[in-house]
């Protein structure tokens, strides 16, 4: 903030803005900056609640993205319609809004309840937007009832204006962050393709190829288990081969049977669809559920194989993470063994 504007203001706001200007330059993640912003700028305005909320493009909603003197009642990650949010009218008007006493309130219904029941009885909002782009807004809350007075708002816009840049900046990094792991993941793909083409190509031998595409499949997604499962021949029932769990606890073993009805790989082979799991379900058959708990697997992916519209099995990946699988890995995945699958000259099927 240039010093000539920080003078401007009076000595109780001139001496916190130096502060809170370092604070906005000296962070990169968005966490970090809005939790130290919340705590500087108590040292300029008196309030008991500030959040930042993003304007979801996609959407059209405003978001949550930060909450300081927050409870369980207003969390990170809430979302309010544009007809309901005074950040979205804040938003779409480029105008601060001050409302001196929410009791008189009788717009913005849910929002004005949730910062009733936090105790909050006047608001402050201005808008966030960097020299590119409208970003949010900033809100400022306090449990008393006209709180703020336009040198709290020229303040809070000034503030607002600096901090928008950071955030843009954070913002830009975490896309930045995403692209590369997005290319981290489809060099896996291509990789998972290379390595299981070869497993294709190579091995001749049934068992060679059952032993290989869980191994290679595995280690491209990173997951504690994998194996495939083959129809039984009673037809009720599907077989583990291949398993390949370096980490087991024991349970699970090779040759086991699950049951096609009541089985998370049974769901995947009967419907034939991929069926995802990101916390254990409740309503399996009682060996899966023994299963599940007894390797502590929170996470699954199932992956039907199928050639030429006949079901061949299923491809197993277990994880002990929760939500460790994808929805965008699990499709790719699954198309990918399917076409490899039905090149090999050995089919699955022999081995039921």
């Amino acid at each position: 903030m240039q010093s000539s504007v920080i003078e401007s203001f009076p000595d109780r706001y001139s001496g916190s803005l130096p502060d809170i200007s370092k604070i906005i330059a000296s962070h990169r993640t968005l966490e970090e900056l809005l939790q130290d912003l919340g705590r500087g700028m108590r040292s300029a305005i008196n309030f008991n609640y500030f959040s930042v909320l993003l304007h979801d493009s996609e959407q059209n909603v405003m978001r949550i993205l930060e909450v300081f003197g927050g409870d369980q009642t207003i969390s990170a990650g809430m979302e309010f319609s544009m007809a309901e949010s005074p950040s979205a009218q804040v938003f779409e008007r480029q105008q601060p809004l001050v409302i001196p006493n929410l009791d008189n309130e009788s717009g913005f219904a849910r929002p004005v309840k949730l910062l009733r029941q936090r105790g909050i009885r006047s608001l402050c909002i201005v808008p966030l937007t960097s020299p590119r782009q409208a970003l949010g807004s900033f809100c400022l809350g306090s449990s008393k009832f006209d709180a703020f007075n336009e040198s709290d708002l020229s303040v809070l816009n000034l503030v607002a204006s600096q901090a928008a840049v950071a955030v843009e900046n954070a913002l830009n990094f975490q896309k930045l962050e995403e692209l590369q792991k997005q290319v981290v993941q489809e060099r896996d793909r291509l990789k998972l393709l290379l390595e299981v083409n070869n497993a294709v190509v190579s091995y001749l031998a049934l068992a060679e190829l059952i032993d290989s595409i869980p191994k290679n499949v595995r280690h491209a997604m990173k997951s504690d288990a994998a194996c495939l499962s083959l129809p039984h021949a009673d037809g009720s029932q599907l077989r583990i081969v291949g398993l390949d769990y370096p980490d087991g606890n024991g349970f699970l073993q090779e040759e086991m049977l699950l049951p096609i009805d009541g089985s998370s790989p049974g769901i995947a082979y009967s419907t034939g669809k991929p069926f995802l799991f990101g916390s254990p379900p409740k309503t399996l058959a009682a060996i899966a559920l023994q299963a599940n708990a007894a390797e502590g697997f929170q996470s699954g992916c199932f992956l039907p194989i199928i050639c030429r519209e006949r079901k061949l099995g299923v491809l197993h990946l277990v994880d002990r993470r929760r939500d460790a699988f994808e929805q965008s890995d699990v499709d790719s995945s699954c198309k990918l063994l399917t076409r490899l699958l039905s090149l090999s000259t050995t089919p699955l099927s022999m081995g039921s």
